[in-house]
């Protein structure tokens, strides 16, 4: 059994190996110019201006965590899409509980009103 996993152990620690060996050479033979402009901060070209520590809203935070709930529901529920055909009712039935919680998140988060941008 040890014998069909000794390829992708051997495989794992070559690319591990070949990775670290190409860090090492870059950062022990590489140039290191270190100049003010190199050691700024880049953004899309532009300098950039303010502090570092800007207070976003709590609204994007809020949006984020909602967008990946419901992104996972529906990969969740991809697999049934795609059964869907081959299926009776007791495909539906099955995941009807599924469907029933990302409509109620879906009914609470309007009613609360999360999506609503001011």
């Amino acid at each position: 059994m040890f014998n069909e996993y000794l390829s992708i152990l051997v495989a794992i620690i070559v690319a591990v190996g070949i990775a670290e060996l190409l860090w090492l050479c870059s950062h022990f033979i590489g140039p290191k110019h270190r100049t003010r402009e190199k050691l700024m901060p880049y953004e899309c070209g532009n300098d950039t201006e303010g502090t570092y520590d800007v207070r976003f809203p709590i609204r994007f935070f809020l949006l984020a965590i909602l967008f990946l709930l419901f992104d996972v529901a529906l990969v969740l529920l991809y697999p049934w899409v795609i059964q869907f055909k081959h299926m009776d009712w007791t495909g539906l039935l099955v995941a009807l509980p599924l469907l029933g919680v990302i409509g109620l998140g879906l009914f609470y988060v309007i009613r609360k009103g999360a999506l609503q941008w001011q």
